[in-house]
Order: C-alpha cells, then sequence, then structure tokens
C-alpha cells in the first residue's frame, strides 16, 4: 500500500523559472565525515513522456557530505529525446524514447572506487561507468528533478523496487524520507540490518507535483 506524505513549503521569494528543483531525499546522521554512509543504490524508474526538447534532468544520485559534485544516472532531455548520462556529474550517455522502465545500480566503496550500471528494460542496452571517487562518503541520497527554463509538464515520476544500503546499524534515515518541494507518495520503507550494514527497500516512490505554484 502506497501511504500519501504531503509536505507544503510557503515561500515570499520572487518567482524565477530559471531554476527550478525538485527532490525526495534520504539523509544519514551528522558528524561529518559520517561515521554512517551510504555503499549502494538502486532500483527502476519509469521513464515519463518528453514534452519538447529542453533542459530536464531528472535522476537518481548520491551526494557526498563534502560537496563538490554529484554520483547519478540521469535522465537528459535537451535533445528532444531522453538520454542518459552515467557517473560522476557528465559523462555520454545513450538515447532512449519513453516511456520504459530503467534499472540502475549504484555500488563500491568510499575508499575506493564505483561501478555504475543502467540497462534499458525494453531493449536490453546497459552502460556500465567506472569512477575512482576515493575519498568522498555519500550522506545523502536523492530522486531528484532539475529545470532550466522550463515547467514541470511530464507527469508523475514513479521509481520502483528501491534498495539504498548504507553501513552501521542506524535504520532511521530509511524510514525518514525528507522533501520541502514535492509532494510525493512513498510505499512503507523496510529496513533490515545484517553484518553488511543497512539495507532499506521502497517498493514505490512516486513524485506527483511540486509543493509549491511553479513560475509563470
Amino acid at each position: 500500500m502506497i501511504l500519501p506524505l504531503v509536505i507544503v513549503l510557503l515561500s515570499l521569494a520572487p518567482l524565477s523559472l530559471a531554476r527550478q528543483w525538485y527532490d525526495v531525499h534520504f539523509g544519514t546522521s551528522p558528524p561529518y565525515p559520517p561515521p554512517q554512509f551510504f555503499v549502494e543504490l538502486a532500483g527502476q524508474m519509469i521513464v515519463p513522456h518528453l514534452p519538447h526538447a529542453g533542459e530536464y534532468y531528472i535522476f537518481p544520485a548520491m551526494q557526498p557530505w563534502q560537496g563538490g559534485g554529484i554520483y547519478q544516472s540521469v535522465l537528459d532531455g535537451r535533445s528532444g529525446k531522453w538520454s542518459f548520462v552515467n557517473g560522476w556529474c557528465c559523462a555520454k550517455g545513450f538515447p532512449c524514447s519513453s516511456p520504459f522502465s530503467s534499472k540502475w545500480d549504484h555500488a563500491g566503496d568510499p575508499r575506493a572506487g564505483w561501478t555504475n550500471v543502467i540497462k534499458h528494460e525494453s531493449t536490453g542496452t546497459t552502460k556500465t561507468t567506472h569512477v575512482n571517487l576515493g575519498g568522498k562518503f555519500f550522506n545523502q541520497v536523492l530522486f531528484g528533478i532539475e529545470l532550466y527554463n522550463q515547467h514541470w509538464d511530464f507527469g508523475w515520476l514513479e521509481f520502483k523496487n528501491i534498495f539504498i544500503r548504507s553501513n552501521g546499524r542506524d535504520t532511521k534515515w530509511c524510514t525518514t524520507p525528507i522533501s520541502d518541494t514535492a509532494i510525493f507518495e512513498i510505499a512503507k520503507p523496510v529496513a533490515t540490518v545484517d553484518r553488511r550494514g543497512v539495507t532499506c527497500f521502497i517498493a514505490a516512490l512516486v513524485q506527483k507535483q511540486p509543493s509549491h505554484p511553479q513560475p509563470p
């Protein structure tokens, strides 16, 4: 059963269409560098219809506490057809059309390298990227929408069968998703603890619309 969670943000700041950001995120607790950090993010995305060419960026991602970049599998809509960009910030991806389902897996060791695999589940196309990110400890997992001079006009964004894994034994981060920018529904997260750390399973996460009015 998917349970609705709605958080509304009221802002007095002037509205600007230049850059719009929406996300649902999970985070481990301070201090930083974090004693508990994320080591894997995997799941499926139902890719929405792309209305037209423009700077639409949609992604699951992990961010390090130090900042300075993002490790992601991002859909890029600039060409008028979605294409996937895979890895640390920016790398060449592969073209795709919508709707379809994509499967992705970020896994690695903060002290060494990471491997990111994307699979187009309609065509079977896969892309694997190896990235050396030694020294980056990821304390945030996010499901993001980043728009430049565009509206959120592609409907709902759905993620399924999400697995997030961290070291440590604290499960609080799994059960407390946060968003002050998007209205979303989420199936109840299920956390398990074993010798490898915490595994969080989320059957479905749907970002439905902005929680505040979009600029004209």
